[in-house]
């Protein structure tokens, strides 16, 4: 099998490898960032979340509240990135919005993980 680049392994980023491989329709936005998921099915089950306890939608809205600060970090970081002045730079932006992207996938996973199993799914 043909290894393949990435260029999130290495101590040397690409800048122009890191956007297209964060960016890869090309829209300006972070791809992992883009939809929301998490609200739309916050809202469609909202109902049966309620029955269960009412406590649970208020702390699913700071969940949501929270994925949505996190996104504009993850995009601040990107748009940080374009600018990079120097490799070393460019690598520390890099670790960092790695760090950023993984607890926001961790967050949204379990997010929707619970949302489903609140809707009986």
């Amino acid at each position: 099998m043909p290894h393949r680049f990435n260029p999130w392994i290495g101590p040397w980023f690409s800048q122009t490898n890191v956007l297209s491989e964060l960016d890869k329709d090309g829209n300006g936005e972070v791809d992992v960032i883009e939809g929301n998921d998490f609200n739309l099915l916050l809202k469609k089950h909202q109902k049966s979340i309620v029955e269960v306890d009412r406590n649970y939608v208020q702390q699913f809205v700071k969940v949501s509240s929270y994925l949505k600060t996190k996104k504009g970090n993850i995009q601040s970081i990107f748009n940080s990135i374009k600018d990079t002045p120097n490799q070393e730079v460019l690598n520390e932006y890099v670790e960092i919005l790695k760090g950023e992207i993984h607890t926001y996938n961790l967050i949204l996973f379990n997010s929707l993980k619970h949302d489903c199993i609140f809707s009986g799914r």
